[in-house]
């Protein structure tokens, strides 16, 4: 990134890795379930943070007319944000 977009208050870059899935068909329903980890840097008042975030989706989809639909999701979540600290 070149050095004139890395100021701001509120600089935010975003990954996201370790995704993974269970799929558990039954018909014209079924249930899945994803989870992730989130991770977002920012600055604020001259101070870098992380925050991270562990997210797991619990899904239910209805095939409808030969398409598949979310019928329900359910989100559980856990974050932090916390200092950012240089290497020494």
């Amino acid at each position: 990134m070149p050095p004139d977009q890395t100021k701001g208050p509120d600089l935010r870059r975003f990954a996201a890795g370790d995704r993974a899935s269970t799929i558990s068909p039954d018909g014209d329903h079924t249930t899945t379930e994803g989870d992730t980890i989130a991770r977002h840097l920012l600055s604020a008042d001259a101070h870098r943070l992380i925050m991270v975030a562990s997210l797991r989706y619990l899904d239910t989809l209805a095939k409808i007319d030969g398409s598949w639909y979310f019928a329900e999701r359910n989100l559980l979540d856990w974050s932090e944000t916390r200092p950012l600290n240089k290497a020494t």
